[in-house]
């Protein structure tokens, strides 16, 4: 795993605080094989092949998810749950987030906007708690902004949760939700991936359509998904316009 850039908060993980301008190996525990990574604004996540979460870099809420608010140069492992197999990882700001092989999601980190998804204020948490779902849900992605998270599930249902200022959570209102909401969909849509950006929010559909929420600016959003390629006065996802030679694969997005 390589990793460059900033490092004054040990996020490239390489067990000193030096910026580096050309990409270095992260200090890996030896013998670990990742298949996955995420950054934050100044932590960094990787995924094993054996489903565990390393994590590094800043921690001041609890993001790095060791039990304690110290920060680390060297990748640590997560304190998941016992039996906890991870499949997928994203991290926001200053939150995290984890599906697991039973589709449950976790998240640790900061709090504020109630991204963590567990019904609570609790400013932060450096432990992973559950995502409050409602029973049968099955979560297969997740993403992250800012302070809010996003994730898709088996049926191909959009859920969203944490700040909403900007109309990020897609469910028609400006509120904050510390328990998931359904993203308000156009009709028959089926999602297959989402992107948080610091205050938007990206689906790609089961035809390759890009839906997009939220916008630059309070009182100027779109909250809900439709099939417009104008942002309407309403806060729902509307329709990315696009070449119809071209079709979205893979998306991710920041401001």
């Amino acid at each position: 795993m390589l990793a460059w850039g900033q490092n004054l908060d040990g996020q490239l993980g390489i067990g000193l605080p030096n910026d580096r301008d050309i990409p270095v190996p992260s200090s890996l525990p030896a013998g670990v094989t990742t298949t996955q990574v995420a950054a934050g604004s100044s932590h960094s996540l990787a995924l094993t092949d054996t489903g565990q979460v390393l994590a590094w870099g800043n921690n001041f809420a609890g993001q790095l998810g060791t039990g304690n608010f110290s920060p680390s140069t060297v990748p640590v492992y997560v304190m998941l749950p016992e039996d906890t197999v991870v499949t997928s990882i994203a991290a926001g700001s200053f939150h995290s987030l984890a599906v697991t092989d039973t589709g449950q999601v976790l998240a640790w980190g900061f709090n504020g906007q109630g991204q963590l998804g567990n019904g609570t204020n609790v400013p932060r948490s450096n432990l992973p708690v559950d995502v409050l779902l409602d029973p049968g849900v099955v979560v297969t992605g997740i993403a992250a902004g800012d302070s809010h998270s996003l994730a898709v599930t088996a049926t191909g249902e959009a859920l969203a949760w944490g700040a909403n200022g900007f109309g990020q959570l897609g469910d028609g209102t400006n509120d904050p939700s510390n328990v998931p909401v359904d993203v308000l969909l156009p009709p028959g849509v089926v999602v297959t991936g989402l992107a948080g950006g610091f205050a938007h929010s990206l689906a790609v559909t089961a035809t390759g359509e890009a839906l997009a929420w939220a916008s630059t600016k309070p009182g100027n959003s779109a909250t809900r998904p439709t099939r417009t390629a104008i942002p309407p006065s309403w806060w729902i996802p509307i329709r990315a316009s696009s070449s119809p030679r071209w079709r979205p694969v893979r998306h991710t997005a920041w401001r």
